[in-house]
Order: structure tokens, then C-alpha cells, then sequence
């Protein structure tokens, strides 16, 4: 390739490189129209600018989506009536360990936390875009968002379903003592807070999940 050839290749990456490769490749350009070539090191450098052109204009390898809940405007209602209620740390027990809490302040506040024990798992946004944390094992994530995913379907049902399987409340981890709370599944003062109902109208039928 000519020297002329390459000045055009060049010439014709200037629109994808920033403003300082593209002031220097505009330099390059007119260098070699004015002197028909370039030096040793005028050279190198238009090699250079010409692979990174070369890379810029290369189609990007497709990412892989992130996974999302649907429905989780049922988890943030219960969240927000939480933090109307006056509670400070709201959270919701999973099975296996797992809980789901709300994001202090900073970057992520607002955004819903996975864990489990202690370990974070990853975060979910408000329209459902869950982000994995480095530290964790895609299998291992990708079987804990189906608990989130049921918790969002039906946050009542799923709140009923880990009291029948632990005794204890899926808000507070208390355990359930009165009689109504057992047959609910979780407790008056949290049904409450989180915006629950929990009288004869709500009961439901215990169903079975793993603790």
C-alpha cells in the first residue's frame, strides 16, 4: 500500500477517533500531501492510528442481556410502605438463606440487594435489571433470581409459604407464636408495616418451601 493509499485509510477514520488521535491523524494526512511520504516515526505513528481505527470500526461482540424480574413493582410497594412505616433497613427472608434488602445511600440507592447470609449476590433495579456480583457464580445466580422472580408474582403468597416452612416471619425473622400468625405465615406488626392484610380475608392455604 502507497503512502497515499494509507493517508486516505487513514483519512477515512478521522470520524471515530477522539479529538486528539484525530488532530494528530489530520497532521499525519496533511504531512504526506505536502512531502509525498512520511519519516520513520511519522510512519510508525500512522500505522498506529490506523490499527486503532482499524479497532474502533470493528463490529462490537453482542453482550450478553442481564437477567430481569418482572413485576417488581409488588416488592418495591412492600419496601416503600416499610420505609413509611418508619423502618430504616427494611428486608424480605428467601429461602436458603437469601434476602432481599434496599440499597443505602450512594450509587446504587434505591436498588434492591440479594444476598445470602452475607455474601452479595447482586443488585436489582426498579425496572427489573439484575447486575450479578463479580464474586459470584452464574449458576449460582441464575438459581436464586427464580425466588425473587416468585416473591414478585406474589409477595403475600410467597411471604405465607417461607412462615408455613421456618415458623418464623419472612420481615423480621421472628418467630410466629400466636395462632393467627402461624396460620398466616407472618406477623400482625409487619403485615402492617409492609403493607399486608392479615385478618380473616387473607388467610391462605400453607404451602411448602425449602428453608
Amino acid at each position: 500500500m502507497t503512502t497515499e493509499n494509507k493517508a486516505l485509510t487513514l483519512a477515512s477514520y478521522l470520524p471515530l477517533f477522539s479529538d486528539r488521535d484525530r488532530s494528530f491523524a489530520e497532521s499525519l494526512c496533511a504531512s504526506e500531501k505536502k512531502y509525498g511520504g512520511w519519516t520513520e516515526k511519522q510512519f510508525y505513528w500512522v500505522q498506529k492510528l490506523i490499527a486503532t481505527g482499524e479497532a474502533l470500526a470493528s463490529p462490537k461482540p453482542a453482550t450478553a442481556p442481564k437477567a430481569a424480574i418482572s413485576g417488581l413493582a409488588s416488592i418495591y410497594t412492600l419496601f416503600d410502605a416499610a420505609a413509611a412505616a418508619g423502618l430504616k433497613k427494611p428486608r424480605v427472608r428467601l429461602a436458603n438463606g437469601f434476602s432481599l434488602s434496599l440499597a443505602g445511600p450512594g450509587r446504587n440507592q434505591g436498588m434492591l440487594y440479594l444476598k445470602q447470609g452475607a455474601t452479595y449476590f447482586g443488585k436489582i433495579d426498579r425496572e427489573g435489571v439484575a447486575s450479578r456480583s463479580m464474586g459470584v457464580m452464574s449458576q449460582d445466580w441464575d438459581a436464586a433470581l427464580p425466588m425473587v422472580q416468585a416473591f414478585a408474582a406474589d409477595p403475600k403468597a410467597a411471604a405465607a409459604a417461607y412462615g408455613f416452612a421456618t415458623n418464623n416471619c419472612c420481615f423480621c425473622g421472628k418467630d410466629l407464636t400466636d395462632q393467627e400468625s402461624v396460620e398466616r405465615g407472618y406477623g400482625p406488626i409487619c403485615a402492617k408495616r409492609f403493607g399486608l392484610e392479615h385478618n380473616a380475608a387473607g388467610h391462605m392455604k400453607k404451602v411448602q418451601i425449602a428453608a
